[in-house]
């Protein structure tokens, strides 16, 4: 819980500093995350949309056990069938100059894998 509080305070915190960046994904190295996804919500043409993963793994340690969710917008590449609540799947994150654990929270999946 300390854990998930202090990864939100710092996601916060940069999260005004990402909004004026753009929808666009930051290039950079990217973070991929594997587990449920839950909470799906289409982008459209108007509004970005988002989804939410109960991370079980990812290619860097210390996220296991974290829920976060992610905007999707219509730069987000969506690969698989429709993403019902429980897919297993993965989300790609390229975080640009934040460091892994201060994502900000606009930053946009910039692809998601419905593996189910």
């Amino acid at each position: 819980m300390k854990r998930s509080f202090a990864i939100a305070i710092a996601v916060l915190a940069l999260g005004a500093s990402a909004a004026q960046a753009g929808n666009k994904p930051p290039a950079g190295p990217t973070l991929e995350f594997s587990g449920a996804l839950s909470h799906y919500v289409p982008a459209t043409k108007t509004q970005n949309g988002s989804v939410t993963i109960t991370i079980a793994g990812a290619n860097l340690p210390g996220f296991t056990g974290t829920i976060m969710t992610f905007t999707i917008n219509r730069s987000t590449k969506m690969i698989g069938r429709k993403i019902r609540d429980g897919d297993v799947g993965t989300v790609r994150v390229q975080y640009g100059d934040a460091a892994p654990f201060n994502l900000p929270l606009s930053v946009a999946a910039s692809s998601v894998i419905d593996q189910s």
